[in-house]
């Protein structure tokens, strides 16, 4: 209403000729005046919403008649009429009258004229408010939307309004053209633009990728980035780099690709016709050398097979162009859009401009690899070169014309104890033993160019430790004058040891095996001394004096058989019975034995745990064990400690602790003191018979021999660590056996070990020790025949007719032996007994025929004890 010329509402109200006092007021529903009679300039705008008209405006009904107070406070009666046909309902007609003029005489009257004036008043109002709403209103509206569009960006707005001369027509007529204005210049504005941004998307991707090419260092990186760098950057949904490929399955090979439609190349390349291939822009631009720009696919009249295939991937445009590789390799930098019309002038200049740096770049690149492959070749062969130097086992030097090194690879390095690098620089000397320098000065003078000079000589590592080479030495020659040497060496300490060891072997299995020839026959003489002994000890009578002197005859006779065994132990000649052995029971029984007769200043002890199972004689082995303790024991001679210890290993395949030693389980038994230790120069020569530091009288040299002898005999090995005042630590190799395999020893039952006059064919090539062995089975009760070899005794047990019960004989025999005897008596008579005479360890013929039963065997020397148990335990069985 503000906008309203409300003057008629005054002179319609000057024209109702009302009374004095009363008002005519328009107001809304928020107590708001909006037209007022009398006095509009003071009133219209103001508001009371606590006024008692508004209230019973709004509680009453539509029209009515109230007494109330008014907007000025006074008392009136109103007339109020709602304005319906007004733009915004809540607007209100009051006429009021003051209270006194209406009770007076004429009220009715004057309420007629009233309610008259007020219809009037309301007709007018509705009339007026009806043009106002179409001429002005309804035009103003329009006018307030338009320039709210306008506002919110839509320039294509207009009001709508048609020309007129009013001032509304004329205002709607400059707003239309202003708003066309507006959006012509923003069109222009958006070209421009997309102009800027195309080129400076162009730019951008030229410095990107100008990065790119500055960065790379191989092709396929430099390919797969700046595809990757301009569909980032540009926005594109496929960016790729084709090749032809004349020798391919299809006409292209895909040389790096990016994009979030990839897939496109593989249905292209993978399922389409090779039409579709050749129509695409890549085989174009690579055909023709020149440049394809499609800003329209669904358009391009040249390619229909090619179009479909890329309209199914929404493709809009593209752009092709040529590179160039190396050696005329022909290709393409591909790039796709999703819009039509999408490559601008500036745009495919500054893209062809990178296309041109890509072809630069990969000629640059390949160049670049060319040559590092050619330098890695260069350098492979060099490493090649060196490895073959470095890998070599043996030792590499070449020695300057100033005697030091210039070169020395690892094994050289490494056998000299020096690290990397550390030998070059040093004088030859600083490693050659000083007693060996004579030696190599004077082959220095007297080698020719031409020679390669083979010799042994000693060097000295780093840490002192000396080591003996085997050195070949060539001179190096330069325009005639010696420049130097180049020397190849090896280490041939271990081969030294290996060799003495192989020596030391060898002498010790001569001197085992005459020992062995000398301590059988040996036996033959201490056997008939111990049983004659025996057999006067038994005559009647003999004075005290004379027993005494024969005990003596027979204890030397026993020590003399002592001697003997640990001769036949060391030729590994004893007879050997193995049998399964818990050996930590065993020296566990050995610890208790040996603690009683050990000083108080030595400590005995053994350390492991668990079952070690072998398969050993248990006599061999405790001789073994007491050989190494009594060793021991004389090396601590202040006191100190021995220690047994027993381990389970495991010996892998290819790396046994000594050459021939087969993989697999074995114990380990080490003997460990505390004592003096070893010299250095006794070391080698330990296990050597009759060799002892000990002064004469305390020690027969045999002791360890006879250890050497047993554990080889087992099929062991044995070694020793010692050390000048550490003391000394042996250690015997011996196959382990299964728990399952030991079996619990039981004591035979008492035999009765005289005789009931059977008949016992003796055969014995010795005459002394026949002599002998029959004496002692007459002595005791047995009835004897004789013979000295097995022909004759075949002839004997014929002419016995079968009285013959038992024939014990000697192995070892000219003509015919032992063991040919009883094959043939067996022939004869199938049930005959044999007891074999031996001194030599049991071979698996012997161990076959015992094994068959009814025979057994007996070792020589023997008492006439032993020999009385063992036949009639025969007999008897």
């Amino acid at each position: 209403f503000a906008a309203l010329d409300l003057q008629w509402v005054n002179d319609m109200a000057a024209a109702a000729d009302l009374p004095y006092g009363a008002t005519l007021t328009i107001f809304d529903k928020n107590g708001t005046i909006l037209a007022r009679y009398p006095d509009p300039t003071t009133w219209v705008g103001r508001t009371d919403p606590e006024a008692d008209i508004l209230e019973a405006t709004l509680a009453g009904r539509p029209e009515t008649t109230i007494e109330a107070r008014g907007f000025d406070g006074g008392e009136k009666v109103y007339g109020i009429l709602p304005l319906e046909a007004g733009p915004a309902p809540g607007v209100f007609l009051s006429v009021g009258i003051p209270t006194e003029q209406v009770y007076a005489p004429v009220v009715a009257i004057e309420r007629a004229q009233l309610f008259g004036l007020v219809l009037l008043t309301a007709l007018v109002v509705a009339t007026t408010w009806a043009l106002g709403e179409r001429m002005i209103v309804q035009r103003v509206e329009a006018l307030t939307r338009a320039a709210r569009r306008l506002g919110e960006g839509a320039l294509e707005t207009r009001t709508g309004i048609l020309e007129g001369e009013d001032e509304l027509a004329r205002l709607a007529c400059d707003f239309d053209q202003m708003a066309a204005k507006l959006q012509s210049r923003e069109a222009a504005l958006q070209r421009v633009t997309r102009e800027l941004q195309r080129s400076n998307r162009a730019l951008r991707l030229i410095s990107e990728c100008n990065g790119v090419l500055i960065r790379a260092t191989d092709e396929q990186y430099l390919m797969t980035k700046i595809c990757q760098t301009i569909a980032a950057a540009g926005g594109f949904p496929l960016v790729w780099v084709a090749f032809e490929d004349a020798g391919g399955a299809k006409p292209l090979r895909v040389g790096a690709a990016a994009g979030s439609r990839t897939e496109y190349l593989e249905s292209l390349l993978g399922e389409a016709a090779e039409q579709a291939i050749l129509q695409g822009p890549a085989a174009r631009t690579i055909r023709d050398g020149r440049q394809v720009i499609i800003q329209d696919v669904r358009q391009d009249a040249e390619a229909p097979a090619w179009r479909e295939k890329a309209a199914l991937f929404g493709f809009g445009s593209c752009a092709a162009f040529p590179l160039t590789g190396p050696a005329g390799e022909r290709g393409a930098l591909v790039l796709f859009a999703e819009a039509v019309s999408a490559f601008d002038e500036t745009e495919i200049r500054l893209l062809r401009e990178l296309a041109d740096d890509l072809s630069y770049g990969i000629h640059a690149l390949r160049r670049d690899a060319e040559r590092r492959r050619a330098q890695e070749e260069l350098l492979r062969l060099e490493e090649f070169h060196r490895g073959i130097v470095d890998n070599i086992t043996e030792g590499i030097v070449l020695i300057g014309s100033d005697g030091r090194f210039a070169f020395a690879n690892q094994a050289a390095e490494r056998m000299l104890g020096f690290g990397s690098g550390e030998l070059v620089g040093r004088h030859w000397k600083s490693i050659v033993a000083p007693a060996d320098q004579p030696t190599a000065l004077e082959r220095l003078a007297a080698r020719r160019p031409d020679e390669i000079d083979r010799y042994d000589i000693t060097f000295v590592r780093k840490d002192g430790q000396e080591i003996r080479a085997r050195v070949s030495v060539r001179s190096v020659v330069e325009s005639g004058e010696l420049a130097g040497a180049l020397c190849v060496f090896t280490d041939v300490t271990a081969e030294r040891a290996i060799q003495r060891r192989v020596e030391l072997q060898d002498r010790l299995a001569a001197v085992g095996q005459l020992a062995a020839g000398i301590a059988h026959d040996f036996n033959n003489i201490v056997g008939a001394v111990i049983l004659y002994g025996e057999m006067l000890l038994a005559e009647e009578p003999l004075s005290e004096q004379a027993r005494e002197r024969i005990r003596t005859i027979i204890a030397q006779a026993h020590r003399a058989a002592d001697l003997t065994q640990q001769i036949l132990d060391f030729g590994r000649k004893s007879i050997v019975e193995r049998r399964p052995l818990d050996l930590m029971r065993f020296v566990r029984e050995f610890e208790r034995m040996m603690a009683r007769t050990l000083p108080e200043t030595i400590r005995l002890r053994v350390e492991g745990e668990g079952s070690h199972s072998v398969n050993a004689d248990p006599g061999r082995l405790q001789q073994l064990l007491m050989n190494l303790t009594l060793n021991a024991r004389d090396a601590c001679r202040d006191g100190g400690e021995i220690i047994i210890g027993l381990e389970a290993i495991d010996v892998a395949e290819g790396s046994p602790p000594y050459r021939d030693m087969a993989p697999g389980p074995w114990i380990v038994m080490t003997v460990r003191d505390s004592g003096a230790g070893i010299p250095p120069d006794v070391l080698p020569h330990i296990f050597e018979p009759f060799f002892t530091t000990k002064a004469a009288g305390e020690g027969t040299g045999l002791g360890l021999s006879q250890v050497y002898g047993i554990v080889k005999q087992h099929d062991g090995y044995i070694d020793v660590r010692s050390e000048p005042g550490k003391g000394t630590t042996f250690l015997v190799y011996l196959p382990a056996v299964s728990a399952s395999a030991l079996e619990t020893a039981r004591d035979a039952p008492p035999v009765q070990w005289r005789g009931r006059g059977q008949t016992i064919l003796v055969v014995e090539d010795d005459e002394a020790a026949r002599l002998a062995l029959v004496d002692t089975l007459r002595h005791l009760n047995y009835e004897v025949l004789m013979a000295e070899d097995g022909e004759k005794a075949i002839e004997v047990f014929r002419q016995a007719g079968g009285r013959i019960a038992l024939v014990m004989s000697d192995v070892v025999m000219p003509k015919l032996g032992g063991l040919g005897l009883f094959r043939e008596l067996r022939k004869i008579q199938p049930d005959i007994r044999a007891l074999l005479v031996t001194g030599y360890p049991l071979g698996s013929d012997i161990r076959e025929l015992l094994e068959a039963g009814r025979a057994a065997w007996i070792e020589k020397p023997f008492d006439s004890q032993t020999l009385g148990q063992r036949v009639a335990q025969l007999l008897s069985g």
